[in-house]
């Protein structure tokens, strides 16, 4: 049984959490409309909303099985799937968002959804009124950067995608994570976890820039018409001015959560050439069987030089087991 429809469409960069202080309103007034960033007038901007590229994702993060039926294989045996209680770390827009598919599956009694952009917790919670799940989601705003998962409430499943590399606080979160976890419950993420503040390394620019210049040219315009001739790159001072709280620390999330949970599987997913490299212009690699034939053999060759250790892999899908005894 397929529990989720479209589910890998929201496996994508949703970079719109937290942010340091002095910059949550700018990063809430930014990610409030989350969706028209992703597919600007129609066009499909960032990677992962091609489904050539959800079909890759899907392959690396569970080898083609449904995610969600995945994450479940990571309960304990005998643990009883009924009355579940999930917390999810972010508020992705839209009918299959991962809360909607969870609570559709009835075998959680409550999802909890914390976000820091009220306008988007708001337009979210309409479309759950609408499909008459809103018994099961309740949604809350929270800065995580300010304020603490700390309460009474535990939690079978918690998860979080592409939210948590925009958490400055991140020491305080995992341990929180972890003492929110029911004994028997699971930690999951589909997060980016390379370089912070999308500071990307010369070897990876170099990469992209020498794939992009085989790409046909009518391949490489934007929505205004512009061809994209190298890598997409923001400085530190661009990426800080348009959300302080982008990968804010990215690159150190794999070491701090090895510090307050057991990671039981970690699937490396790529992204590392394909983000950057699809910025932009990622609707023309769906418009044309050449474009199509194209974008295999770059899914191809970023998966190739992944798997032998010529670049890592920028993102990360993470389950992960309470560490007992830890609880402060």
């Amino acid at each position: 049984m397929k529990y989720i429809k479209n589910f890998l469409a929201f496996f994508q960069k949703t970079d719109r959490f937290n942010s340091k202080t002095g910059g949550a309103d700018k990063t809430a007034e930014k990610w409030a409309k989350s969706d028209e960033i992703y597919v600007n007038k129609g066009f499909k901007v960032f990677w992962e909303t091609l489904e050539e590229v959800n079909k890759y994702q899907q392959d690396m993060i569970s080898g083609g099985k449904d995610p969600l039926e995945y994450m479940f294989t990571f309960f304990p045996d005998g643990k009883s799937l009924n009355n579940l209680v999930a917390l999810n770390i972010g508020c992705n827009f839209g009918e299959y968002a991962p809360p909607i598919s969870m609570a559709k599956t009835k075998l959680f009694s409550k999802i909890f959804v914390v976000d820091i952009s009220e306008e988007l917790l708001s337009r979210q919670s309409t479309i759950t009124n609408k499909l008459g799940l809103n018994h099961i989601i309740e949604y809350k705003c929270m800065d995580l950067n300010q304020q603490s998962l700390r309460g009474d409430c535990y939690y079978d499943l918690i998860f979080s995608l592409g939210t948590i590399h925009h958490i400055n606080r991140l020491e305080g979160l995992f341990e929180e994570i972890n003492r929110a976890l029911k004994p028997d419950g699971v930690f999951c993420m589909r997060e980016y976890i390379g370089p912070s503040y999308l500071q990307f390394t010369e070897q990876q620019v170099n990469i992209i820039n020498e794939m992009l210049a085989e790409i046909p040219e009518n391949l490489r315009l934007d929505m205004n018409g512009n061809v994209k001739n190298c890598a997409w790159r923001a400085t530190l001072e661009e990426v800080i001015a348009d959300d302080p709280s982008e990968a804010v620390r990215s690159s150190e999330i794999m070491d701090i959560i090895k510090m307050h949970l057991n990671i039981k599987k970690a699937n490396m997913t790529g992204g590392t050439l394909l983000d950057s490299l699809l910025h932009g212009i990622a609707d023309n690699f769906e418009k044309s069987e050449l474009g199509k034939e194209v974008l295999k053999r770059l899914i191809s060759k970023e998966r190739e030089l992944i798997e032998n250790k010529i670049i890592p892999s920028d993102y990360v899908f993470l389950i992960a087991e309470k560490r007992l005894g830890e609880e402060s």
